[in-house]
């Protein structure tokens, strides 16, 4: 049976954003990117999946109850198993500058939900710019908005950009990984 998450409806344009509350995952700026995208997309929603650090906890209310976000932004805490509000969503908010090779963003693409996410660290390796998702300028919160408006508004490329987030994805897979080393460990042999 398919697990029931409260918040998402199907009539709205859901966001997630997954990892520990922390500056250096930046959450911060997808808040305020949601508060410049609800002027163009009325039913937009950010759900902000996981725990962490209290003082920034802290500061992400305050900025939901400074820009009046309330009904615009959910925060979930943390969860055990994220994938299911991963597949539920229209898009995933990479926004850390920082990111290694993210897990969250591969879960998302495998899932085929397309990612917007920052110009650096390893989003670079996984997010391809207009073929996967998109990528905008690490802490700049105003092109993010203008990034998930513009996926928003192109319904065609979303769907597009969904379906080469899965096939995409592919590659990263444990088949593939085992395969390519096997490959490595024949030609070892060989020589």
């Amino acid at each position: 049976t398919e697990k029931v998450i409260p918040d998402f409806a199907l009539s709205e344009f859901n966001c997630i954003i997954v990892g520990t509350l922390h500056k250096n995952k930046n959450q911060l700026d997808a808040i305020k990117a949601i508060s410049i995208a609800k002027e163009k997309i009325k039913k937009i929603k950010l759900h902000v999946i996981g725990s962490g650090d209290k003082e920034y906890e802290d500061l992400l209310i305050e900025e939901i109850n400074k820009s009046k976000l309330n009904s615009y932004v959910r925060l979930y805490g943390y969860k055990e198993d994220a994938l299911p509000y991963i597949e539920k969503s229209d898009v995933l908010l990479m926004c850390s500058a920082n990111e290694a090779f993210g897990l969250v963003t591969l879960e998302a693409l495998q899932s085929g939900v397309p990612v917007i996410g920052t110009k650096s660290g390893g989003t670079l390796e996984l997010v391809q710019d207009g073929v996967n998702g998109l990528l905008y300028s690490p802490g700049n919160y105003k092109e993010l908005a203008e990034k998930i408006m513009e996926i928003f508004s192109e319904k065609t490329k979303l769907k597009l950009m969904s379906e080469n987030a899965r096939i995409g994805a592919r590659k990263f897979s444990s088949e593939v990984y085992f395969g390519e080393t096997l490959k490595i460990i024949e030609r070892a042999y060989k020589s």
